[in-house]
C-alpha cells in the first residue's frame, strides 16, 4: 500500500482529510446557528454542505486509488 510522507498508508491519510473536512463543516454550522444575519446564516450552511461534500468525495477517490486494477 502506497505511504505518505509520514509513512502513514494513503487511505488512512484520506480518511483523515475527510474528518477535517466533516470538522470544518460543523464549525460552518456551528457559525450558522450563533449569527443573527440571515444572509450570513445562509452562507455558513452553504459552506458547510460544501465541506461536507468535498469529504464524501475524498473518501470516494480514496477508494477508488485503492481498487485493484480491473483486467482490460
Amino acid at each position: 500500500m502506497p505511504r505518505g510522507p509520514r509513512g502513514e498508508s494513503r487511505e488512512g491519510r484520506v480518511s483523515s482529510r475527510a474528518e477535517q473536512f466533516r470538522q470544518r463543516a460543523a464549525h460552518c454550522d456551528h457559525m450558522a446557528s450563533q449569527v443573527k444575519d440571515l444572509d450570513a446564516k445562509r452562507s455558513f450552511v452553504e459552506v458547510a454542505a460544501q465541506w461536507r461534500k468535498l469529504a464524501r468525495l475524498t473518501e470516494a477517490l480514496d477508494r477508488e486509488q485503492n481498487e485493484p486494477p480491473q483486467p482490460n
